[in-house]
């Protein structure tokens, strides 16, 4: 939606691109914009026309699951929000008809010409929607139109599609009604769609009792793909939780895997907290086929249990189908207009697999998300914040300061004329809540003048509900009963400004969150709840102020603090594009562990990690950015715009910069004394494996002699029950990496394993390559661990294999034990410290938001690049430090930053300058100041300030007000809720 409204984006939609031509920095693109045959500047999104038309096809947003009509709106939110014909469907097209039924036509239209002969009226089979459309927006001379777009970069995020499981016949998708994918399950659950939220059996539209997930349909060999699809495992474990709250009928969950991978920050908890509500069984095995049974419609899928080792026949009322991602339609046909790239799957191949994600091989054309291969959410999404920064470095001088001129604001004087948009959210809010008698009731309140029902506020046509409110109300305060302000107020806020209408004169309660939702067994009580925090909300709406925002100067200089693989990236993306950018690097070289002798070589393809450093190094010095070594960050004050950071080191020094970005890495786990590490000489790290290989030339050699077999225990300081409980994400890729090597030197090795979790690029190739080359894999019971044979040195390894069912003892000349990341310290607890950025409960910094802002803190103005926000491997480090070079840019591209002015003020008068507000502030945002020689009184600086009212609540004398939630807004709704005559 943020991008249909951006003044300075061009959405063309329903086209292609047909020619490239040109160099970087000044591409012709020639592009092909298909007919929709409704003029979408005319279009009010009204709906009369689908109401009218007779013409019903499949829906392809709901699976096929729901029909619409052959004039339609793709899904309810869609940018633009204008309708658009399907011409396969409409019957004014003339393909749909028979000869004699063109011929009938042709006679009618020749019978009407001869009556009218001096008029030529347009003759449509059906013409419903042309009648029916007021402002005349049905165009059905629309032809293709084709133009051409110079443009200084280009990025291609084409994403992808489901693999069709119809190519592997033996799980009966297509044949077998109560067979669906994961795709058509979403749209279930999604409570805009057709079942309003609910899983039903497609065959009878009942709901099932038993569900079964059949995890990597079409992936890791499945259907001939041997990658991994990465977002199945998660996805399958959310919907099995999402099916326990919408539908608690349902008795059991099966989820058929063969390897839990939870690679991404928190994910393990998530399947831990799966486990612990037992929201599904997870049983090890993939299905051999699927059994129908006619007489029920019933299924029964045929697995071997890998770990108890039976044959199981488990029934199924419905299966679903975590089914792999694909290469989208037309990805190599425009490849091929690009001159870039696909691999043999069909996915855009990135110029260099081991570094970047982002870069094709042809200079200016940038890739992101899955047109690259199968994304998580937050990787797509840095991926893009990335391929946006490298894509700036060809648009020198196309920057744009200024983009839109502020409307006039309106007169909003005058009693409070309060207006309440009350939203259904499809069925989030819809379902449970009767949003009529909630619109009707918001009437009945003191000082509401209109209530409306919507069906989707957040929509553009609920935006434009909204204004249409305000205008023909002449309303001077707002409240939109919808879902949680934390992602959508700033929606509101921006329709709210875009009509001169001041934002702050907006309130929104969450009937969502905190009444459908979690109420949804208790309707008639959700109501009343959600009557009670309207009218508390309407009370609240009428004392609200009018707030403006504040500016303060930018100083337009970047910070980078770490001088490895992420913050060398940040500070060229950065610096390249014009800003000035010091980069501070506490050791005395850059390249952190790609510097010799910490890494020998990248996977997938074995590229050495010097000749990596060598060139990223080369591009940082040539990009005019300060490079300062033996330095360290001693000191922190100011805000964002105006940081002040005081060196020390081989550089003392006071820098002000704009922003920060921390990109000072992480550390691996000390393995203490563990599997005899540090007593015994043939127990290695990971880390010293690659030292050992560069000490001697890609041969290994212990204690002077080269070892006959090799064995690598995984996840030792990762996935723990106690300490860090996630996954570390680099160790089992180069884990392999490294065993295929060893292998290659004639030396047997073997790795213990709990899921291998190659999610990669060429990582999961890079699996079945060592398993083909004769490396072995054991996979380890949870909770247990190898155990260690030998006196003065460890001659084998012990251990229980799940997938055989028997302990086996393995002969080992040599242990390498795969450690995890952990937060480096003590930097870490320093920035935490003296930036107030916060930390997750793994110890690593927290971003701002974990799919949307996945490098961004909660303090304006530090950003997060690589193992700083939590452990990842370099092609992710990479991808994260571009991203936070292109979100530090869009600020330092102003001379002043925008200040929020829902902030603390201080009532000097009041205030006696007890220093309580000091102590209290979380952000260091009060501070006492002496005026008139000798009093002192606290101010808050409005740049520190995040408006948490910390300082309002505590402070003795009540000379603090926390803007936007003051004193008399907060008692107004207090008194309102507790008010007997209102009840």
């Amino acid at each position: 939606m943020d991008v249909g409204r951006h003044p300075l984006i061009e959405v063309v939609t329903n086209a292609e691109v047909i020619g490239c031509e040109g160099d970087p920095g000044d591409f012709r693109v020639q592009i092909r914009a298909h007919p929709r045959y409704v003029d979408i500047d005319a279009c009010v999104a009204c709906g009369m026309c689908v109401e009218t038309c007779p013409q019903i096809g499949g829906n392809e947003f709901d699976m096929g699951f729901k029909a619409r009509k052959a004039i339609y709106r793709p899904f309810p939110q869609s940018v633009p929000s204008a309708y658009v014909i399907d011409p396969d469907s409409c019957l004014n097209f003339l393909r749909h008809l028979t000869d004699k039924q063109i011929r009938s036509m042709e006679k009618i239209k020749a019978a009407k010409m001869k009556r009218q002969p001096d008029v030529t009226l347009p003759h449509l089979p059906c013409g419903h929607c042309t009648d029916t459309c007021d402002v005349g927006a049905i165009d059905f001379d629309q032809v293709a139109r084709d133009f051409e777009v110079d443009a200084g970069s280009i990025l291609v995020a084409i994403g992808f599609k489901e693999f069709d499981a119809r190519k592997l016949g033996q799980y009966g998708y297509g044949r077998f009604p109560n067979v669906v994918t994961s795709l058509e399950l979403e749209r279930m659950l999604n409570a805009s769609g057709v079942t309003d939220g609910h899983v039903v059996r497609p065959s009878d539209m009942e709901t099932p009792k038993n569900i079964v997930f059949i995890q990597c349909v079409g992936a890791r060999g499945d259907g001939g793909r041997p990658y991994c699809s990465r977002f199945c495992c998660m996805n399958a474990v959310k919907d099995s939780m999402l099916i326990r709250q919408h539908d608690p009928e349902v008795e059991d969950i099966t989820i058929l895997y063969t390897d839990l991978r939870a690679f991404g920050k928190g994910f393990d908890d998530f399947v831990a907290r799966s486990i612990e509500e037992q929201s599904a069984h997870y049983t090890r095995g993939r299905p051999a086929k699927i059994e129908h049974r006619p007489e029920d419609d019933t299924l029964v899928i045929h697995v071997e249990d890998t770990i108890e080792h039976v044959q199981k026949q488990i029934p199924a009322d419905l299966v679903v189908l975590s089914v792999a991602a694909a290469p989208n339609d037309g990805a190599i046909e425009l490849a091929k207009i690009l001159d870039i790239e696909t691999d043999r799957y069909g996915f855009v191949s990135p110029r260099d697999p081991a570094v970047s994600a982002v870069e094709t091989v042809r200079d200016g054309i940038y890739v992101c998300g899955s047109a690259i291969g199968p994304q998580v959410i937050p990787d797509a999404v840095a991926q893009a914040s990335a391929a946006a920064a490298r894509a700036q470095l060809f648009l020198a001088g196309s920057r744009i300061d200024d983009v839109a001129e502020k409307p006039e604001p309106l007169d909003l004087s005058g009693p409070p004329r309060v207006g309440v948009l009350v939203c259904s959210c499809g069925a989030n809010i819809g379902g449970i809540l009767d949003v009529d008698d909630l619109s009707d009731y918001a009437l009945t309140l003191p000082g509401v003048v209109a209530a409306e029902p919507s069906m989707f506020a957040c929509a553009e046509t609920g935006q434009e509900q909204l204004v249409d409110m305000i205008r023909e109300h002449r309303l001077n305060r707002l409240v939109v009963a919808s879902c949680t302000p934390r992602t959508h107020e700033p929606v509101f806020r921006d329709a709210c400004a875009m009509t001169g209408f001041n934002p702050y004169l907006l309130d929104m309660v969450n009937i969502r969150d905190q009444c459908s939702w979690v109420h949804a067994n208790e309707p008639v009580l959700a109501q009343e709840k959600a009557k009670d925090l309207i009218r508390m909300s309407v009370a609240r709406s009428r004392k609200l102020e009018e707030l403006y925002e504040g500016e303060v100067p930018m100083c337009r200089q970047a910070l980078v603090i770490g001088g490895g693989i992420a913050g060398i990236q940040a500070a060229t993306d950065l610096a390249e594009q014009g800003f000035p950018v010091v980069l501070v690097e506490k050791g005395d070289a850059l390249g952190g562990r790609l510097l010799a002798p910490n890494l020998r070589y990248l996977y997938p393809n074995r590229r050495p990690a010097v000749e990596i450093l060598e060139r990223k190094v080369g591009r940082l010095l040539k990009s005019d950015a300060r490079v300062l070594l033996n330095a360290e960050v001693e000191e922190i004050t100011g805000f964002v715009g105006n940081f002040d950071v005081k060196l020390k080191g081989a550089v003392e020094e006071d820098l002000k910069v704009g922003v920060i970005i921390l990109a000072f890495g992480a550390s691996l786990h000390d393995p203490g004394d563990e599997f005899g590490y540090g007593t015994m000489p043939n127990v290695i790290t990971s880390e010293e494996l690659e030292k050992n290989f560069h000490a001697n030339d890609d041969e290994v050699l212990i204690d002077g002699r080269k070892p006959t077999s090799a064995s690598f225990i995984l996840c030792v300081g990762s996935r723990e029950a106690e300490g860090f409980t996630g996954c570390s994400r680099y160790c089992c890729p180069t884990a392999i990496k490294q065993a295929i090597h060893l292998n290659s030197l004639g030396i047997d090795t073997t790795i213990f394993y709990r899921d291998i979790r190659t999610v990669s690029a060429g990582a999961e190739e890079m699996y079945r390559e060592a398993r083909g080359n004769g490396v072995l894999f054991v996979r380890i019971p949870p909770g247990e661990k190898p155990e260690v044979i030998g006196k003065q040195k460890v001659e084998a390894l012990q251990c229980y294999d799940e997938l055989l069912g028997q302990k086996l003892e393995v002969e080992t000349d040599l242990v390498i034990l795969s450690v995890g990341m952990r937060p480096r310290q003590p930097e870490t607890d320093q920035f935490h410290l003296i930036l107030k950025a916060s930390l997750g409960l793994d110890g690593f910094f927290l971003e701002r938001h974990p799919e949307l802002a996945p490098v961004e803190t909660a303090v304006e103005g530090v950003f997060l690049a690589g193992t700083v926000q939590g452990p990842k491997d370099i092609v992710d480090s990479v991808a994260q430090a571009s991203a936070t070079a292109a979100k530090a840019a869009v600020l330092l591209a102003f001379d002043s930053v925008r200040i929020e002015p829902t902030v603390s003020v201080v009532d000097e008068i009041k205030c006696r300058a007890c220093g309580t507000c000091v102590d209290v502030c979380p952000y260091s945002a009060a501070d006492l100041v002496e005026i008139d020689g000798e009093m002192h009184v606290a101010r808050i600086n409005a740049s520190l300030c995040k408006g948490c009212g910390v300082c309002a609540a505590w402070c003795p004398s009540s000379a603090i007000d926390a803007r936007h939630f003051t004193d008399q807004q907060v008692i107004a709704m207090i008194d309102t809720a507790f008010a007997e005559e209102t009840r």
